[in-house]
């Protein structure tokens, strides 16, 4: 699953620095990760297979939200996905701290534009299927 290359890999860009304030994996507290700025929270889904397939992609999705007060652009959203995918594009077995490597990410979309009413941000979503292994140590 190897959360933790994409999330170094995330936070350690120089361009999404200059564009979203926190990367977050997984945020399930109420209340928003940053009220300053943009910010991109992750979520890994499980795959739909029920013992036809022993190994598939994990879904991720790339949720960026933008606080309502500082700023609803969406172009600025997709700006950010655009990074994301060109950051993720290139991935072949990248090793991440957490044990595993990511084999392969493929673009699988991208949502329309959204209202979180209870973090009031706008928002839109980028979906990955990430294809990862265990590390060989």
């Amino acid at each position: 699953m190897s959360r933790a290359a994409i999330e170094t890999l995330l936070k350690n860009d120089s361009t999404l620095a200059g564009k979203v304030v926190a990367v977050e994996n997984q945020w399930d507290i109420k209340e928003r990760p940053s009220h300053t700025g943009r910010f991109i929270i992750l979520r890994w889904e499980e795959p739909n297979s029920f013992g036809a397939v022993k190994r598939s992609s994990r879904l991720l999705t790339v949720c960026v939200h933008s606080p309502k007060e500082f700023s609803t652009d969406f172009e600025a959203i997709d700006q950010i996905l655009d990074r994301v995918d060109k950051l993720f594009d290139p991935i072949e077995h990248l090793v991440g701290s957490d044990g595993y490597t990511i084999t392969e990410i493929q673009n699988s979309g991208r949502s329309s534009d959204f209202y979180d009413e209870a973090f009031n941000t706008v928002y839109r979503t980028g979906a990955y299927a990430v294809l990862y292994r265990r590390s060989t140590g």
